[in-house]
């Protein structure tokens, strides 16, 4: 099982997106995409090589949450 770490920046990000879907859509939305990226993170503890590597920085790999938004990972061993 892996751990997951999120740097400062994708807290922010991840709060910002939050925020913004629940300020412009119906609280179904917002809980929808929670449920979604909770799924994704599932996953990701127990296979983070699921998601495919970015074709400009093979490092980094791309997990997309919904058609608005993609996150982007790195796996390390430490």
């Amino acid at each position: 099982m892996y751990t997951i770490l999120f740097t400062d920046q994708a807290e922010i990000d991840l709060d910002w997106i939050v925020n913004f879907i629940g300020d412009n859509w119906p609280n179904t939305v917002k809980t929808d995409f929670l449920a979604s990226l909770s799924d994704k993170l599932r996953r990701l503890e127990t296979n983070p090589f699921l998601y495919r590597a970015s074709r400009s920085e093979p490092a980094i790999r791309e997990c997309t949450v919904n058609r608005f938004v993609v996150m982007y990972y790195r796996v390390t061993e430490t």
